[in-house]
Order: structure tokens, then sequence, then C-alpha cells
């Protein structure tokens, strides 16, 4: 498991130090939490496609957004880690961590991520 948290914007690095790259679909809002420190919002989201790495895309994972960064229905392809912690009880999700604050992608930039994940798998 990677546990790099990329602090700077480079997509090469970003994606070659995530354990997955993820085509997800924002689903409903988990919830919120807004406090003196963190202004984020915990989603529900759906894999639609692994990029990178192998994951069960048929369970729902909860992921970590900055809030009013998205909305539900939104579709983007995400470079995360996932968390060492086993859900603690049956229902409860896996939870997604991004590898970088820059690690949410619009769904034009696919080909170059692809292009990213094919030049790592040759090295």
């Amino acid at each position: 498991m990677c546990e790099t948290f990329i602090r700077g914007n480079d997509k090469v690095e970003i994606i070659n130090n995530s354990e997955y790259v993820l085509k997800i679909e924002i689903l409903e809002s988990y919830r919120i939490i807004d406090t003196d420190t963190t202004n984020a919002e915990e989603y529900n989201v759906k894999i639609l496609d692994e990029l990178k790495g192998e994951i069960d895309i048929e369970l729902i994972y909860t992921l970590r957004f900055f809030q009013d960064t998205v909305t539900t229905g939104e579709k983007h392809i995400v470079a995360v880690n996932k968390s060492s912690i086993t859900p603690c009880r049956e229902g409860m999700n896996w939870i997604l961590y991004f590898t970088s604050r820059h690690g949410i992608f619009y769904f034009d930039r696919l080909d170059e991520i692809k292009e990213i994940i094919a030049s790592q798998q040759k090295n």
C-alpha cells in the first residue's frame, strides 16, 4: 500500500504514487465535516472502472472532498489509496484517501492519465 501524500500538483508523481486510479461516480453525501480546521464533505462513491490497481468495484466506498467541490451524479477520475483499516462492522464502507489534494481529474484527462499509467508499467 502506498503511504505517500503528495504535496505538489505534478500529475505523473500523483498517479505513480497512488495505489489506485479509478473512474468514479459521486453518490449521496455521507457526512459534512465542518470544524475550525476542516471544511470537507464525505461522499459515497461507486467505482465505474479501475485504471490502476485492482479493487472490488461491487462495493460502495467513501471519499472525502473539500466542501463544495463535487455534487451528486458527477463522474471523475481520482488518484487514491485505500485505508488499511477494514470496515469495523458489516455495512460500513471502505474509506479511500486522496494521494494528493490535486488527485481529482475530469474525464477529459482520461487519455493523458492512461498514458502516464502505461509509461509507469513499462518501467
